[in-house]
Order: structure tokens, then sequence, then C-alpha cells
């Protein structure tokens, strides 16, 4: 019984010691971004996000398909994806 006793403290304290030593752990950069673009958003509504996350002017990014023309602004994110990948 005694045995089991001191099993059990000192695999408590390993594993309170895991994690007080993960808890001090610091993230040396920040994400730049935290959440990717959804592929049934429209191409408009990613075009005005990318620029709002990276500071840009609106206007500044322009999302093209494959051959070199811009998407159309209704087009979703889903079917360039779809096309690029076709390519």
């Amino acid at each position: 019984m005694l045995s089991l006793i001191v099993w059990d403290f000192l695999l408590t304290t390993h594993l309170l010691g895991a994690e007080v030593n993960m808890a001090k752990k610091k993230r040396k950069t920040t994400a730049r971004r935290t959440n990717r673009l959804r592929v049934d958003s429209s191409i408009a509504s990613a075009q005005s996000e990318i620029a709002r996350v990276f500071d840009l002017p609106e206007g500044c990014i322009r999302l093209v398909n494959p051959g070199g023309r811009k998407a159309r602004d209704d087009k979703k994110v889903g079917a360039l994806l779809n096309d690029w990948n076709k390519s």
C-alpha cells in the first residue's frame, strides 16, 4: 500500500512538473493570421479579408485564375482552388 502511494506521488509530481515546464514556454513570434479563408466565401470577401489582415489598402489584392485573368468577385474560393489544382 505504501509503495502504491509513493508511486502515485512520484507520478503526480512528474506530471505536474511537466505541465509547469510546458507553461513556461513562450512563443517567440506571434501568428500572422489565425484563420484560413473559408472555401464557401466569395472572392470579393477573400480579397478584402487578406487586405485587412496584412494592413494593405483596399483593392490592392487581386486573386487570379490559372490563366492570369482576374477571378470574378462572386466566384467561390473553393472553385478557385479547384481551378488551380487542375492546372
